[in-house]
């Protein structure tokens, strides 16, 4: 899975195109915000037809999304040509890649929780406690949520945006969102 933000409204607007007209109903676009979320499978389609909107037209990337649905497919190159986004690489608007980051979690909930303190001498990121995999913790190891909570609670993090999510495997990964507008470009990974 990939979280993917950027600050590019164009590329933004495109990917939600791309998303209605081509089929691409696994991305989750979280309201209000130019956040995504997408298998790496579609995240690689995405790269392909974002630069083909680029280079070429909007007919070729509707062949390459293998749809009859040309009208925002037009759409979405109007706008691509009108803001001149050229060469835009969505994969530097990347935050993080969150099957590593379930691994970084699952190294955590094997080890004692960690308190506030030890979190920031470790200078582990805010991002990694942005995402807490509540099933797959113990009950003993709630401590460990709630630690991460705490963490997100004192790096200034005023607002969450919760959405649960059914992956592959049916484990609800609960996303705690904590990003403020401002300043999630500084949290990027």
């Amino acid at each position: 899975m990939i979280l993917l933000y950027t600050k590019n409204m164009i590329v933004a607007q495109a990917i939600m195109y791309l998303s209605n007209s081509m089929g691409m109903n696994n991305i989750y676009h979280f309201k209000d915000r130019n956040i995504f979320l997408m298998c790496s499978v579609i995240f690689d389609q995405a790269i392909k037809i974002i630069d083909v909107i680029d280079r070429y037209s909007y007919s070729d990337a509707g062949w390459l999304a293998g749809t009859l649905d040309k009208r925002k497919i037009k759409k979405t190159h109007y706008i691509a040509q009108k803001s001149r986004f050229y060469h835009h690489d969505i994969r530097k608007d990347v935050i993080v890649d969150v099957q590593e980051l379930t691994k970084l979690l699952a190294k955590l909930k094997r080890q004692k929780p960690l308190t506030i303190t030890e979190a920031i001498e470790r200078k582990l990121p805010p991002t990694y406690f942005d995402f807490v995999i509540e099933d797959a913790l113990k009950p003993e190891k709630k401590g460990c949520t709630q630690t991460m909570r705490e963490y997100t609670s004192y790096i200034g993090i005023k607002y969450r945006v919760r959405q649960k999510l059914n992956i592959k495997n049916r484990i609800q990964y609960e996303i705690l969102l904590g990003l403020i507008r401002e300043d999630i470009n500084k949290f990027a990974v």
